[in-house]
């Protein structure tokens, strides 16, 4: 995986498209100016150069085992949706939004599953999340819990963009 800075998904995939790359995925809308691409280890030196060639202000190689929310994880994405069969799901009590379609949750138990199951192969949406929460309550109090800040950083360059 690599994180791309300074180019929006549309100008990536327009690079990558014009150098013939296709077995590269956008992963991650995490900002209006930051995107994360997916796929084969063995490509992701070109992508990167590809895109810093097409005017990218840093393109990041991240330490991840396996090319997430890419077609590549399909199969492991269709074998938690089995493993998730042996479980009865309710009603979400509150509500939850999903990251591979930005909206949450519906009440229907198997929709729930097949969403989960997908977020596995599916780009994560977070922009398009953020802005639909910050839309819904724009009050809304935010907290960022665990080691850093990068998502407080994120949330703000999203802010400013709506």
């Amino acid at each position: 995986m690599v994180a791309v800075i300074g180019l929006k998904p549309d100008q990536i995939q327009s690079a990558l498209d014009s150098a013939g790359i296709q077995s590269i995925d956008v992963a991650n809308f995490n900002s209006p100016e930051q995107t994360v691409v997916s796929g084969p280890r063995e490509d992701m030196d070109k992508v990167a150069e590809t895109l810093k060639s097409a005017g990218a202000k840093r393109a990041l190689p991240l330490p991840v085992s396996a090319a997430f929310h890419s077609r590549y994880m399909k199969p492991a994405s269709e074998e938690f949706r089995g493993f998730l069969n042996g479980f009865e799901f309710s009603e979400p009590q509150v509500q939850v939004i999903a990251n591979a379609t930005a909206e949450a949750y519906p009440a229907d138990p198997e929709k729930i599953k097949d969403i989960l199951a997908s977020q596995i192969a599916a780009p994560v949406r977070w922009t398009d999340t953020v802005q639909s929460l910050v839309k819904e309550s724009v009050d809304a109090e935010w907290l960022e819990t665990g080691p850093g800040a990068v998502l407080t950083g994120l949330l703000k360059r999203i802010k400013a963009a709506i």
